[in-house]
């Protein structure tokens, strides 16, 4: 999927953040991920630094080298630290067959950096280093850190995994300046992220966006205040689980690799070593905690689910080996267990995994018209009206929810935000966002302000979106626009575009 055009609106939306952030580098300024944060846009203006061009092709691969296969690769060399060479390859390439067929790895998205994040935090918690012990668990410290700014949503996954890295200095019973070093790297990239909101004046903003906002996402009625009884979550998550022919198998086989370790933990928890034991609750408590941040803020968006991709991986490993080590104490290993293994566990898990690959091919294949290349013109009508009243580089307001417009134009960010789903809806920061808002067009002056009610923002909204949700309907910005800015096309009731006035274009 490389070589397609726009598949996903978070993906355009991350990648015009990176490059409106590589033009103002000062994040939660000039851009804000909203339910994301820094560490979904910020490394993407590598491309650029390093002198690349920020297209959907360059982030995409820049995901597959960066993100998708050091997350393969470090969750192989976890797991064989832990558990040997054979339960490392026997988990793992299920695990990149299902990455290779899943349909929401082929858009860059928020969950990459946790994905990677999560497979270098479990291959850190298998080493127990020999040297450079305090800079390792410094190192270690700073990688659970770094889950508060992947993507919030993700935090409480980073706390699960950080707490069985302290359980595991408590049973090697490690000196206590290197529990102090991990939990100060933990810290760490708060502290240089504190130092950077008080030099900018952003705290205001952090917390508003980053804490509040979030804390309502995952609030007790979930992202949009639904309110969804006890059964109708239960409905949800089932059909979550099971919906998406690549993503079902996956979950299952987390599902059942749960209920074999409960079952151990249950009935065979004594017979197991310490470190075994340990292993099991950890990866229990772990799949758990993943499976709340995927679910928690009853969205049920599929791409949420790349977030368990790395522990079911872990959680897999984990039962296998179990099984290995109780079957073989029991003196059933050879007679069960392996023939079980060789002919009938380990041919399933692979013809399976291909077969779904095919489905996922076969039900997911982008039509032709989205390919990149070529001398045709296929962008939108909009787009290219846009185009006319504006040079590359220069800056729009979008009202709605249509960031591919933003690169169908090349245009940058006129305010922080890529969209503007919070400040038409009555959340309860819409009156900050409204402000926010207003302040972002005084502050960059965009050439163009575009309403959009088309693309993902007629879904959202509605193609007929503008009687309610129109900027008249929000007297504070439509004050502003009105005075400075005229309204030069509008395009079937679902588009309009306004110049900004006295600009040269």
């Amino acid at each position: 999927m490389l070589n397609y055009s726009h598949l996903d609106v978070d993906e355009a939306d991350w990648l015009v953040g990176a490059a409106t952030f590589y033009k103002d580098p000062y994040f939660w300024k000039s851009v804000d991920g909203t339910t994301s944060g820094p560490l979904s846009i910020i490394p993407l203006s590598l491309i650029p630094l390093l002198g690349g061009v920020l297209s959907y092709v360059s982030v995409r691969l820049f995901a597959l080298l960066v993100y998708l296969l050091p997350g393969v690769l470090f969750t192989y060399l976890g797991l064989k630290n832990v558990y040997g060479r054979n339960i490392a390859t026997l988990t793992v390439i299920p695990l990149a067959g299902v990455m290779a067929v899943t349909q929401n790895l082929n858009a860059y998205n928020g969950e990459f950096p946790i994905l990677f994040l999560t497979a270098l935090s479990f291959y850190l918690y298998s080493i127990t280093p020999s040297r450079w012990k305090a800079a390792f668990y410094f190192f270690a410290g700073v990688v659970m850190g770094l889950f508060v700014y992947s993507k919030p949503q993700a935090i409480p996954l980073g706390m699960i995994i950080a707490l069985g890295f302290l359980w595991k200095l408590l049973n090697i019973q490690a000196p206590g300046k290197y529990w102090l070093l991990f939990i100060f790297g933990g810290l760490f990239p708060s502290i240089l992220v504190s130092i950077y909101l008080s030099a900018n004046h952003l705290w205001l903003d952090f917390i508003n966006s980053y804490i509040y906002n979030n804390l309502f996402y995952g609030g007790v009625h979930g992202a949009f205040g639904n309110d969804y009884t006890a059964g109708d979550i239960l409905s949800k998550m089932l059909d979550y689980l099971v919906s998406q022919p690549e993503y079902s198998y996956w979950m299952l086989t987390g599902l059942v690799s749960f209920l074999i370790g409960f079952l151990f933990v249950t009935t065979s928890f004594f017979q197991l070593n310490d470190d075994s034991g340990r292993e099991l609750l950890f990866a229990l408590f772990m799949i758990s905690f993943a499976f709340f941040c995927t679910v928690k803020p009853l969205t049920f968006f599929y791409h949420y689910q790349n977030i368990l991709l790395v522990p079911i991986a872990w959680l897999t490993g984990t039962s296998f080996a179990t099984a290995h080590r109780l079957f073989g104490s029991l003196n059933v290993e050879s007679i069960v267990f392996k023939p079980l293994l060789k002919n009938v566990f380990i041919p399933f898990f692979f013809v399976f995994t291909l077969l779904l690959g095919s489905i996922q091919a076969i039900e997911h294949t982008e039509p032709t018209l989205f390919l990149l290349g070529g001398t045709e013109d296929r962008r939108s009508l909009e787009a290219k009206m846009i185009s006319t009243y504006t040079q590359p580089n220069e800056k729009m307001a979008i009202w709605g929810w249509n960031t591919p417009l933003f690169i169908d134009t090349q245009l940058l960010q006129g305010t922080r935000d890529g969209h503007t789903h919070y400040h038409m809806h009555p959340i309860k920061l819409q009156d900050y966002y409204l402000e926010r808002y207003v302040k972002d067009l005084i502050q960059n002056q965009p050439t163009v302000l575009v309403e959009t009610f088309i693309g993902y923002s007629a879904l959202i909204f509605g193609a007929e979106g503008r009687k309610k949700f129109g900027l008249e309907n929000y007297p504070v910005v439509y004050d502003y626009v009105k005075t400075h800015y005229d309204l030069k096309e509008d395009v079937n009731g679902q588009t309009r575009i306004f110049v900004l006035k006295n600009s040269t274009i």
